[in-house]
């Protein structure tokens, strides 16, 4: 599924998080799935990543009381290790994508453009009919400086959902993903980040 390049998402720089905010079906078959509060990493803000968990992103939903991580395996091996995306809050997350472990790091796709002053990077999966974009701008060319991400959920038809993140608690995508997870050959970014 192709998705179009919107230049008014990177000035906004927005994150979309999946979730609706709504629990779907989807999210009551995950949520017996969810870690148990008493292994969400406390310290580490909003996120909804288990203690022996790496935070790959997360960021808190403005005018929300929900979060979007990704978590690995501290190793980020993908030949062994998992990476899933969670969605809620702590001790109710509502969506866990892939609910298997096994196999994660190959349905996440990660594209990332960078010059001096700007680094924009995306991560995207499909779960179902549903696409997840995930999308971070680190811009120092602007004055003032910005850094932001959303998240973008779309259905087989069109566009369904943009959550933005809040700025307090944003970790951006960690680089470290590149090389471990696919390139997106579907990326605005792919001629500079997929190797031909």
């Amino acid at each position: 599924m192709k998705y179009m390049q919107r230049n008014s998402l990177y000035a906004i720089a927005f994150v979309v998080l999946a979730g609706c905010g709504q629990e779907s079906a989807d999210a009551r078959a995950t949520s017996a799935k969810q870690p148990p509060a008493s292994d969400i990493n406390e310290t580490a803000g909003a996120t909804l990543c288990q203690s022996d968990e790496h935070v790959v992103f997360s960021c808190g939903i403005e005018r929300s009381r929900k979060t979007a991580s990704v978590c690995a395996s501290p190793d980020m091996n993908d030949s062994q290790g998992h990476i899933v995306y969670r969605y809620g809050r702590p001790g109710r997350v509502e969506l866990t994508y892939p609910e298997i472990a096994s196999g994660s790091f190959s349905k996440f796709f990660y594209a990332e453009y960078t010059r001096p002053l700007l680094t924009r990077q995306t991560l995207r999966f499909i779960n179902k009919d549903h696409e997840y974009l995930i999308e971070v701008e680190n811009n120092s060319e602007e004055s003032p400086h910005t850094y932001g991400a959303g998240i973008s959920v779309s259905g087989p038809r069109s566009l369904e959902l943009e959550l933005k993140c809040a700025s307090d608690g944003l970790t951006g995508i960690d680089a470290n993903v590149e090389g471990v997870l696919p390139c997106d050959g579907e990326s605005v970014w792919a001629e500079f980040s997929c190797p031909n």
